[in-house]
């Protein structure tokens, strides 16, 4: 069963900030924009600012301050600009279509000016008027997410060699069985054992995923085998993707059976394999909902991925990420006991979904 989105309304919840302080501050005369825009998180502790560390949000918001958009107090007091995003990236995860919000002096931006004091490998793409109360995480209907991933990480534990890995190349018959397992994650469960630092019985762990599957594989480099695996759904949780992910590889490989899945969904904690955050994508957030209801008597522009196909293109992000793997490859290779097929190259050492209660 579906569950309710949260709606789109002028009154959605929203940072409370004094009119004084917004005068005082700066930001009067300021309107709430959307900022679409993409990027490769290699190299970044994630999406959401934090102080110390070298953050997405980090940078967009040093570009904005050095375009001379909003102040150096906005960047340490994110609320004064009522400053929101439509997902939080973990580590080194990318994204081909994030959404962030904030007030700006919209006669006056230039998405130009914006990106010449932003890195190469961060671009935003559009900047523009949205509605009052507009809160690109509690406006968006479904997320999509996409994983690049080698495909000898399917290949059987201890049926390779190092110097082989790059020569595997998967079966039909085992991505027909990748896809039977990742057909395992669709509809609405709870998903308690996929993220951590939550109760078993918190419905907050209840997601719904409208699909998953992996595509056909192809060649990067004309000799190294990749495949792509998308997933939509409504929200997603810490680790959540990555553990999906780190289970059916952990079965692939024979670390497990398909028995897991009757244990997993429930309310007994198992420790589930966790894949590398290494080849993560955002492909894009969706606000069909918004769309319709703000959009279409032309009052509001619409936030259309669509029409942005051709930057995301431009900036090729999993290339960038293809690289990466090159490395993390050549780092796995100059170690004695490293393997192309050991689970610890996958799933964070742990190899089995095991119970945690158990000695």
């Amino acid at each position: 069963m579906k569950r309710p989105h949260e709606l789109d309304t002028e009154n959605s919840p929203e940072v409370k900030v004094n009119k004084t302080d917004l005068i005082l501050d700066g930001t009067r005369g300021f309107r709430k924009c959307a900022i679409l825009m993409i990027y490769s998180g290699t190299g970044y502790y994630g999406m959401q600012k934090n102080e110390g560390f070298k953050t997405i949000e980090g940078e967009l918001l040093s570009a904005l301050h050095n375009a001379g958009y909003i102040t150096r107090e906005h960047v340490k007091n994110q609320q004064l600009i009522h400053f929101s995003r439509a997902s939080k990236t973990d580590k080194n995860v990318s994204a081909a279509g994030q959404v962030c919000a904030a007030k700006l002096p919209i006669d006056n931006l230039s998405v130009d000016k914006i990106n010449s004091f932003l890195p190469d490998q961060i671009r935003v793409l559009d900047v523009f008027r949205v509605t009052k109360k507009f809160n690109p995480k509690t406006a968006c209907n479904y997320r999509i997410y996409q994983y690049l991933i080698p495909t000898f990480a399917f290949a059987p534990r201890d049926s390779l060699k190092l110097s082989d890995c790059w020569n595997y190349r998967l079966p039909s018959k085992t991505l027909s069985r990748v896809n039977e397992l990742l057909l395992r994650y669709k509809g609405t469960h709870n998903f308690f054992n996929f993220t951590s630092g939550r109760a078993s019985d918190d419905k907050s762990c209840v997601r719904y995923i409208m699909s998953m599957e992996c595509g056909s594989p192809f060649l990067l480099d004309g000799c190294r085998e990749f495949a792509v695996i998308s997933i939509q759904g409504q929200s997603f949780m810490l680790h959540q993707i990555r553990k999906m992910i780190g289970l059916v590889i952990g079965i692939a490989k024979g670390y497990a059976t398909e028995d897991v899945f009757e244990k997993v969904f429930k309310t007994e904690r198992l420790d589930v394999p966790r894949a590398p955050g290494l080849g993560l994508l955002l492909d894009q957030v969706c606000f069909t909902r918004y769309n319709n209801r703000f959009c279409a008597d032309c009052s509001h522009k619409s936030i259309d991925w669509d029409i942005m196909f051709e930057w995301m293109s431009n900036l090729n992000l999993h290339t960038f990420d293809k690289r990466e793997y090159d490395s993390k490859a050549s780092s796995i290779s100059s170690s004695p006991s490293g393997s192309p097929n050991s689970a610890e190259n996958y799933d964070d050492g742990h190899e089995v979904p095991t119970n945690t209660n158990n000695p």
